[in-house]
């Protein structure tokens, strides 16, 4: 799990960063990420809806991966920003390498990693 401090926990946070937030679509999901201007830690926050799967365990297994990649990379990412995760359909069928290097390389071509 994340520390506190990683982790988007409001309603409110969430709102801010898809409403103002810049849209990157990647074949497994959507990446939308805001600058808030403070040397804070960056935060992240993970969506998987119903439409992804009815069954809570894929749904669960999703984010458990999503977060475990963020945690490999947390010490990489720049100060400050606010990342929101919603995941496709396609995390389903997807391997935990590939997930891991698909947030990777995503996020460092928009230089959110260091």
């Amino acid at each position: 799990m994340l520390p506190r401090e990683n982790r988007l926990v409001t309603k409110e946070d969430f709102n801010l960063v898809k409403e103002k937030g810049i849209f990157l679509r990647t074949p497994f999901f959507l990446i939308i990420y805001f600058f808030r201007k403070d040397n804070k830690p960056s935060r992240f926050g993970f969506i998987v809806s119903t439409k992804v799967s009815k069954r809570a365990v894929d749904r669960n297994r999703i984010k458990r991966l999503l977060r475990d990649s963020i945690r490999i990379l947390i010490s990489e990412f720049k100060p400050g920003y606010d990342i929101l995760f919603i995941a496709y359909k396609n995390c389903l069928s997807c391997s935990k390498d590939t997930l891991f290097l698909e947030v990777k390389e995503n996020l460092k071509t928009k230089g959110l990693l260091k």
